[in-house]
Parts: structure tokens; C-alpha cells; sequence
């Protein structure tokens, strides 16, 4: 009878501590450390995704897995010159250390295309292509959808 009186109430501090050495030891990289300035910084990106809207542009991502390529189509429904260079962040919903980022040159046929340093991971990315003046977003979520139309969101 001794031995359940003390066995539950130790088993309850080994399983505390336990789950405390895991939380400090672990690093989910959801949570950034300055929410604050980012979330001031949303008015300075809508303004980013209304111009985007003014300009009609409109694009199409396609993800290859067996070439980590990723090719990006554009195009603007009011006739606005494209971009010689773009910058592509793909973000990955729950890992951060994960995120790509890296500038696109347009081709010559007029699209924009890059392979990238690694295979995308399973799982839903945001992708995000814009200039300083503008930008759409899009959403993959491989291996289920590797295409994804980009557009301006609001």
C-alpha cells in the first residue's frame, strides 16, 4: 500500500519533468519573436496586394518533385509590363526552418522557373511571388497538389 502512495505521485513528477526537458529542448518555429512589428507591418503588405489587384496580375505555379523545379507562370489582364526579376518565397505552414526564398529572372519565353536546393516537404506551403510595388500568394500542399494559382489576396 506504501508503494502506490508513493509510486503515482512519482510518476506524475517523471512525467512533468520529462515533458519540460521536451518543450524547452524542442523548437516548433511557428511563433516569431517580434508578432508585434510583423503585425504592424500587414498594412504596409496589403498596400502590396491592392497594387498587385490594380495591375491585374495573375500566375500559375507548377512543382515538378523528380526535378525540384518549380516554374511560374504571369500575366496581367490590364497589360502592365512584367517584372524582369521577382522575388519566390515558399513557406512551409509549420516549420519554418524549411522556408525557401530566392529571386527569379524571367525568361525568355516569359516565364519564371527555378530548381530548387532540395526536394519540397510533405505538407502544405504557402508560395508568395512578388517585387517591392506588388504581390500574389498561392498554396501548394505536396504531394497532393503540386500546381497552385497565384493571385492577390485581401
Amino acid at each position: 500500500m506504501v508503494w502506490l502512495v508513493i509510486a503515482f505521485p512519482s510518476i506524475a513528477v517523471i512525467g512533468g519533468l520529462s515533458l519540460l526537458a521536451l518543450s524547452i529542448s524542442i523548437d516548433d518555429g511557428v511563433v516569431v519573436d517580434d508578432y508585434y512589428k510583423r503585425g504592424k507591418e500587414i498594412n504596409r503588405d496589403l498596400r502590396r496586394d491592392k497594387k498587385a489587384a490594380e495591375l491585374g496580375l495573375r500566375g500559375m505555379s507548377i512543382y515538378t518533385p523528380e526535378q525540384d523545379r518549380l516554374d511560374i507562370t504571369l500575366a496581367s489582364t490590364t497589360g502592365a509590363a512584367l517584372a524582369e526579376f521577382v522575388q519566390l518565397d515558399l513557406y512551409h505552414a509549420t516549420r519554418g526552418q524549411m522556408d525557401v526564398s530566392q529571386q527569379l529572372k524571367r525568361s525568355e519565353s516569359g516565364y519564371y522557373s527555378v530548381k530548387l536546393q532540395r526536394k519540397l516537404a510533405r505538407g502544405p506551403w504557402n508560395v508568395q511571388l512578388g517585387t517591392d510595388d506588388w504581390r500574389i500568394h498561392g498554396r501548394l500542399h505536396i504531394p497532393n497538389t503540386l500546381t497552385s494559382a497565384l493571385q492577390p489576396q485581401f
